[in-house]
């Protein structure tokens, strides 16, 4: 009898154990593996990786002398507010918490600029705001605004630096100049300084021109367009003080009216986005008789260096009458009239495109554009 057991509990093991065999989950096929990459990929990512470690390296020697810099301007601030500024040229983000200590007049607190700096002779002055866009501290700026930080500091300085601000910076700045560089990073301080009480038709008189004109003469199109987004008036013009000749400076829509390749760029986008559109009959027949002027000597000509230009003004005034219900006339009728080679003619940027992408070609190497497109 023992042994019946005996067996009887053998044979209930097995029974089990083989149970237990179709429970097993089945077995996992092993992850596909990468291929071993070849010796140009490593290379690609050896350079990748110094470049970062390069950069790293480069920004930080950089902020170390701008808080050298920062720390002369702020050397008889309050130990608290000489903290603070630390921590934004380091490039840290003060909390909402850390902001809430201060007073609004303790965060628009002026300091004296460092000799050299420009501005000085203008009785310009350092503050916290400024300091976070020269140290390309976004964030902070934002939250310096939050907490009442005034925009508008040295005659509208911010919105002025802000749109010379390029993203690539440091050793990512390969120095190459393209039609229109990508100022996307400072044009988030450009709309800051407009959403927070910023006037968008400010105006420096040392250099004579308006927000919208310094854009243009930057080759800054995205600025061109949040300005006019924000109601910048592209027929502002400032009257110079009767010792400087008391002139009205010429508005952003006379100052692009010519035939160069990026004022015709630029005045196509603005035209293609509408701004043109009803304009006040009086500044548009001014306007109108610049571009008779300019058509007139484009009129039957045959080089390709001028049928470049015809072929940019026959996009633009083709929008700029269309868009206020104007027949051409006169040398305009004849420019529109002009055929132009198929291949000839074409802006630097595609549709969408704001700013030259990172594999376009160095003005050294392309003096034309050759995107093709219409409004």
């Amino acid at each position: 009898m023992k042994w019946n057991h005996v067996f009887a509990g053998i044979f209930v093991l097995a029974l089990l154990a083989g149970f237990g065999w179709f429970l097993r989950a089945p077995p996992q096929e092993p992850e596909p593996q990468q291929p071993p990459m070849t010796v140009e990929e490593s290379m690609k990512q050896a350079e990748a990786e110094q470049a970062q470690k390069d950069q790293e390296a480069f920004v930080e020697q950089w902020r170390e002398k701008n808080l050298k810099r920062a720390q002369t301007s702020f050397a008889e601030a309050p130990m608290d507010i000489k903290a603070l500024l630390t921590a934004i040229v380091m490039g840290r983000t003060p909390s909402d918490a850390d902001l809430a200590k201060f007073s609004r007049e303790e965060i628009n607190e002026t300091y004296p600029l460092t000799e050299g700096e420009w501005g000085i002779d203008k009785g310009y002055t350092d503050n916290l705001l400024r300091e976070a866009l020269l140290s390309r501290n976004f964030p902070a700026a934002q939250a310096l605004v939050r907490h009442g930080a005034d925009v508008r500091y040295n005659e509208d300085e911010f919105a002025f630096k802000a749109m010379k601000t390029k993203t690539a910076f440091g050793m990512e700045d390969d120095g190459r100049i393209v039609p229109f560089p990508d100022y996307a990073f400072g044009n988030q301080f450009l709309t800051l300084y407009l959403e927070n009480g910023g006037d968008p038709n400010a105006f420096q008189y040392h250099g004579t021109f308006c927000l919208l004109v310094y854009a243009d003469a930057i080759k800054n199109l995205q600025a061109t367009l949040i300005l006019l987004e924000h109601n910048a008036d592209p027929w502002f013009q400032a009257r110079m003080a009767a010792s400087a000749g008391g002139f009205l400076t010429p508005a952003f829509f006379d100052q692009i009216a010519n035939a160069s390749q990026w004022s015709l760029e630029i005045a196509f986008r603005v035209a293609k986005a509408g701004y043109y559109d009803n304009s006040p009959p009086d500044k548009l027949g001014g306007l109108i008789e610049q571009y008779q002027s300019i058509a007139k000597q484009y009129v039957g000509s045959t080089g390709p260096s001028d049928l470049e230009s015809t072929w940019g003004l026959q996009k633009v005034l083709n929008l700029i009458l269309k868009g206020n219900n104007r027949a051409p006339s006169g040398a305009i009728a004849e420019l529109l009239e002009m055929k132009v080679p198929d291949d000839i003619g074409g802006f630097f940027l595609a549709p969408g495109q704001l700013w030259s992408p990172p594999d376009a070609l160095p003005l050294t190497e392309q003096q034309e554009g050759t995107e093709k497109w219409d409004g």
